[in-house]
């Protein structure tokens, strides 16, 4: 058995910072505050939050969703908007850790196996 068990908020946010890599060629100095959040949920939900305004793309806010609705419309905004596909907007139910890892890690595929969608300098 594996020394190191991880636990699923922590493994979204590695797939969230893998994502987040793919489109930025250089690292911002802002993006460490965020890097170094203790909450792994609130800190995924910045970084796809901050990744989806600096494309410049248009995003539905609610204050009262919850943190993992809010990564759900912020990653369903993403993969519409670069991908040109809705996987995660036609799935209706209550967002649960299981789909987003499973979303966020389906679209970093998509983006390594093809070149670059987005690069943000």
């Amino acid at each position: 058995m594996s020394d190191i068990i991880r636990s699923k908020p922590e493994i979204l946010h590695g797939h969230v910072m893998e994502l987040r890599d793919l489109c930025y060629r250089v690292k911002h100095i802002e993006e460490e505050r965020v890097l170094n959040d203790e909450n792994y949920m609130l800190s995924a939900c910045k970084v796809m939050e901050h990744l989806v305004k600096s494309l410049h793309l248009q995003m539905e806010k609610d204050k009262n969703a919850s943190v993992l609705e809010q990564i759900k419309r912020s990653t369903a905004c993403f993969e519409t908007n670069i991908l040109g596909t809705n996987t995660i907007s036609e799935d209706k139910s209550q967002a649960t850790l299981e789909q987003l890892i499973t979303y966020i890690e389906s679209i970093k595929t998509r983006m390594q196996q093809h070149e670059p969608y987005c690069i943000i300098l």
